[in-house]
C-alpha cells in the first residue's frame, strides 16, 4: 500500500472497504504491506494490521505493518471449551514458546469450566484459560491496585474479578485480541480480568490491549507476605486506549536512573511507546548493595514483555545518522538517545597502570565475578573506604576467603562517605577491615606472569609489595568522568562537557536529540552552580526525565523552563563485617556532610545496642541527614526508611527535638520503628505531602510559604483539612498498609 486517504469522520470504515478492495484487485496475494514512518500518527486501517519488530542493527526507519486478507473477516466465535477442541488446541499451539504451559492451563480450565476457544469458518484460531480470584491482599501489598478503578475484595468476592492464565491467538487475529476478551468476560459474567506476567515466559501478542499496573515501591513486608515475582497487567471494558509512540527511543545505561526512566515511559498513562531499547552490557544489576531496582522489582516491572534489552558496550554515537554503534559493531537507530550511563573512573592507577592487567572496576564487578574468583589467592581492593567496602561484600558473597582480601586507599582518595564510617563504626561496635594507606602506586606483571604485582608507598616512607589475582577498581557513584566513548562523540556532535553532559532544563543536551541524565549530566550553569544530577535522587531524576522525553511527542518545543522540582533525598549503604550495615540518607541537593560534627545547625544522637544513629539537622531545622552504623542485622530498620525522611523538617518526626533533649528518646531507631511513623514510610507518602502543600497553597488559606518544599499552616481550618485529607488517604490505601491502626473507625 503506497498511499490512503480517507474524510476523518468516516476513515474507519472507508479504510477497511478499500483494503476489502485492495486484496479482490489482487486475488493472488494474501498479505499487504505498510510502512509508516515513526513520527507519524497511526491510523484507523492499522487496527486491522500487526506490527512487526525490526531486528537489532536493521537500517529500516519506518515502521512495518502486515495484514492478511484473512484478517477482514468477521466470523469470529468464541465458545466454552471442551475436550473436542484439544487437537484444534493444540495445533494452534504447535512450536510456540509457551506450549506446554497453555495447553495445560487449557487443559485445567476444561475440568473447571472455565476454558474458551476462539473459532472462525469453523477452525480453532484462540484461545483463552482463566481462574476466578478469591484473595486481592497479596496483589495490593506489590502492586498500586488502588490505582485500578473496582478492583477490590469486593470484586474478588463476588467473582468479578478473573485471572487469565494463558491465551493464544492466530497472529492473523490479533488486532482481534479486544473482542475476545471482552466475550470471555461477558460469558464468565466478570467485569475485570488480570494477568500475571512470569519472568520466564514470553509476553502474549494480546497482552498489547491489557494496562500494566505500577509496581509498589519501598513495601514493607510481613512475616506472613511474600514478594509477588510477576509483573500484574488489567483489562476492563472502559480501559481507555494509549496513544501509539513509534520512535524508537533508546536508553543507555541500565543505572537507576535509567530504569528508572524505562518504567516511567513503561507505564506511562496515555502513550504507549513500543520501540523502546535498553542498552544494558553488564545486565540488569539486581544485587548491588546501592540499587534501588531489585530482582524482585524488576520481575514486577516485566520489562522483557515491553523493552528490547542489548547487553551490549556502546562505543560510540552517529548524531548524524541518529544511531548508537556497539561493540559487536551493530548499529541501533535512534529517533530519540537518552544517556544514563555511570561515570568511568579517573584514577591514573586504572587508566594507564593496570591496562593489560587482571583487573576490574567494582561498577563491573557484580556482573562479572568470574566463577573461579573464590579460588584466588590474593585480591586487592583499591579505592576509598567506603566505595571498597561495597566491593567486598560482593566478594565475600561470592564465596571468597575476606583472609585473602586486602584494601589499599590512597590517602587523598577519602571519600565523605568513608570519613562518616570511619567515625561511626567504632561508636556501633564495629570493626573495620585493616586498610594500607598509600601515597603511590605502581604495578607491573608478577614473577609468575599470571599475577599483578603491586608496589606501594606508604605513608610512613617505607614500600609494600603484593602480587595479586585481581585487583578490583572501587570508584564512587559521583566520583569520575564521562565514558571516553562519550566524550569523544560529544566533541564530534557538539555536545557540551563540564565535567558531566551538560544538559537544559527539560534534559537536553545541545543535540536535541540526545538527552542525559544520572550522574553522567550536570544542570548548565545558567540555572545556578553545583547542579549535578548525582546530589538528587537517581529515580526521581529519571521519572522528570522521563517527563520530558513524552512531553517532546506531544509538544516538539519543550522551551527553556525552570528546573523541574527535584525533592526526593538519596541514599547510600554498604554491607558490614558480621552482617552489620552503614546507611546515609542525604536530603535533594546536598553531599553527605564532611564529618560527624554538625554544621550550620545541631545533631541528633543516639548510642545504643541497636546501633549509633546521627541525624544533622540544617539551619531551619530540617533533616539534613540521617547515619545509622550497627554491628548486626536491622531488618526493621532498612535505607528505604531512612530516605523519606531526609530534607524534612524535624516535627514531622512527633515533637523530636523535646523528646531528645529531655531524655525521654535515648535510642533513635527503635523511636523511628513506633506505630505513628508508619505514614512516613508509606511508598505515596511523598506525592501525598506534594498534593497537600499544593492544595493548602491553591485555597488561599492563611498559610505562611517558607521556601518550594515547605509551608507553615497555623489556621485551624487549614490544619483540620489537612488531617481530613491524611485520614482520606488512609482509608483509601486500606488496614493492609497501615496495620498500626484501626483505618475502619476514622471518620473525614
Amino acid at each position: 500500500m503506497t498511499m490512503l486517504c480517507c474524510e476523518p469522520e468516516s476513515e474507519q470504515a472507508a479504510s477497511s472497504a478499500l483494503l476489502a478492495a485492495a486484496f479482490d484487485a489482487f486475488p493472488d496475494k494474501d498479505y499487504c504491506l505498510l510502512t509508516l514512518p515513526p513520527d507519524s500518527p497511526e491510523v484507523a486501517l492499522l487496527g486491522t494490521f500487526t506490527r512487526l519488530l525490526p531486528p537489532p542493527g536493521s537500517a529500516l526507519l519506518h515502521v512495518l505493518y502486515l495484514c492478511h486478507r484473512f484478517a477482514l473477516l468477521d466470523q469470529l466465535q468464541v465458545q466454552p471449551g471442551d475436550r473436542t477442541q484439544l487437537e484444534g488446541v493444540q495445533a494452534l499451539l504447535m512450536d510456540t514458546v509457551d506450549m506446554a504451559a497453555s495447553m495445560a492451563a487449557f487443559t485445567a480450565g476444561i475440568a473447571a469450566n472455565s476454558a474458551f476457544v476462539v473459532s472462525c469458518e469453523g477452525q480453532v484460531v484462540g484461545m483463552a484459560a482463566i481462574q476466578p480470584i478469591t484473595d486481592l491482599s497479596h496483589l495490593q501489598r506489590n502492586f498500586h491496585t488502588i490505582q485500578v478503578a473496582g478492583l477490590t475484595e469486593d470484586d474478588a468476592a463476588d467473582h468479578r474479578s478473573v485471572q487469565l492464565t494463558a491465551i493464544c491467538l492466530n497472529p492473523i487475529f490479533v488486532h482481534r485480541a479486544r473482542q475476545v476478551l471482552l466475550d470471555v468476560l461477558k460469558r464468565c459474567k466478570a467485569r475485570m480480568m488480570l494477568f500475571h506476567l512470569q519472568p520466564d515466559r514470553p509476553a502474549p501478542e494480546a497482552l498489547k490491549v491489557f494496562r500494566q499496573v505500577s509496581p509498589r515501591h519501598t513495601v514493607t513486608h510481613t512475616a506472613d507476605s511474600t514478594e509477588a515475582g510477576f509483573a500484574l497487567f488489567v483489562f476492563y471494558p472502559e480501559l481507555p486506549g494509549k496513544i501509539t509512540v513509534n520512535s524508537h527511543v533508546v536508553i543507555v545505561g541500565a543505572s537507576d536512573c535509567g530504569l528508572s526512566v524505562i518504567e516511567t515511559l513503561v507505564l506511562h498513562e496515555r502513550l504507549q511507546f513500543s520501540a523502546l531499547t535498553l542498552l544494558a552490557p553488564r545486565g540488569l544489576h539486581t544485587g548491588a548493595s546501592n540499587a534501588h531496582y531489585t530482582a524482585e522489582l524488576l520481575q514486577q516491572l516485566g520489562l522483557h514483555a515491553t523493552v528490547n534489552i542489548l547487553s551490549v558496550e556502546l562505543v560510540d554515537i552517529n548524531s548524524e545518522e541518529q544511531c548508537v554503534i556497539l561493540a559487536d559493531k551493530r548499529k541501533v537507530q535512534y529517533g530519540l538517545l537518552l544517556l544514563a550511563v555511570g561515570l568511568d573512573t579517573n584514577d591514573t592507577l586504572l587508566q594507564q597502570q593496570l591496562k593489560g592487567h587482571n583487573f576490574i572496576s567494582s561498577r563491573d564487578l557484580l556482573g562479572s565475578i568470574a566463577k573461579d574468583v573464590a579460588n584466588m589467592d590474593s585480591i586487592v581492593v583499591y579505592g576509598p573506604a567506603f566505595e571498597a567496602l561495597t566491593a567486598m561484600g560482593q566478594l565475600e558473597a561470592a564465596g571468597v576467603d575476606m583472609l585473602r582480601v586486602q584494601h589499599w586507599e590512597l590517602v587523598e582518595q577519602g571519600s565523605s562517605l568513608s570519613t562518616l564510617l570511619r567515625g561511626a563504626a567504632p561508636l556501633a561496635g564495629v570493626t573495620l577491615p585493616e586498610t594500607i594507606q598509600v601515597t603511590a602506586i605502581a604495578c607491573g606483571a608478577a614473577e609468575d606472569g599470571c599475577k599483578t604485582e603491586l608496589t606501594a608507598a606508604l605513608t610512613t616512607g617505607s614500600t609494600y609489595s603484593q602480587a595479586a589475582d585481581l585487583v578490583v577498581v572501587a570508584g564512587g557513584q559521583d566520583r569520575g568522568m564521562v565514558p571516553k566513548c562519550i566524550q569523544d562523540a560529544g566533541e564530534v556532535g557538539g555536545l557540551v562537557c563540564d565535567g558531566r553532559l551538560v544538559v537544559d532544563a527539560a534534559f537536553r543536551t545541545k543535540d536535541p536529540k540526545i538527552f542525559a541524565a544520572g550522574t553522567v549530566a550536570t544542570f548548565s550553569r545558567r540555572y545556578g552552580s553545583g547542579l549535578s544530577h548525582s546530589l538528587y535522587n537517581s529515580r526521581e531524576v529519571g521519572q522528570r526525565a522521563a517527563d520530558s522525553i513524552a512531553a517532546s511527542f506531544s509538544s516538539p518545543f519543550l522551551g527553556d523552563s525552570a528546573l523541574p522540582k527535584l525533592t526526593c533525598g538519596r541514599v547510600a549503604t554498604t554491607a558490614l563485617p558480621s552482617g552489620g550495615s552503614f546507611m546515609c540518607a542525604s536530603a535533594a541537593g546536598t553531599r553527605p556532610p564532611g564529618s560527624l560534627d554538625s554544621q550550620g545547625g545541631r545533631a541528633l544522637v543516639s548510642s545504643t545496642q541497636g546501633g549509633y544513629f546521627h541525624i544533622t539537622l540544617d539551619s531551619n531545622n530540617c533533616m539534613q541527614s540521617l547515619i545509622f552504623c550497627t554491628s548486626g542485622p536491622q531488618p526493621n530498620l532498612t535505607p528505604t526508611m531512612l530516605l523519606p525522611l531526609a530534607g524534612l523538617p524535624i516535627t514531622y518526626l512527633n515533637d523530636l527535638l523535646h523528646a531528645h533533649d529531655t531524655g525521654r528518646v535515648a535510642d533513635l531507631p527503635e523511636y523511628l520503628k513506633q506505630p505513628w511513623a508508619g505514614l512516613l514510610y508509606h511508598d505515596l507518602f511523598p506525592q501525598l505531602r506534594a498534593s497537600l502543600i499544593e492544595e493548602v497553597l491553591d485555597r488561599g488559606q492563611p498559610v505562611q510559604e517558607l521556601d518550594s518544599n515547605r509551608v507553615a499552616v497555623n489556621s485551624e481550618c487549614a490544619i483540620a483539612d489537612v488531617q481530613s485529607e491524611v485520614i482520606d488517604f488512609m482509608k483509601q490505601q486500606g488496614p493492609a498498609d497501615f496495620p498500626q491502626y484501626d483505618v475502619s473507625v476514622f471518620v473525614s
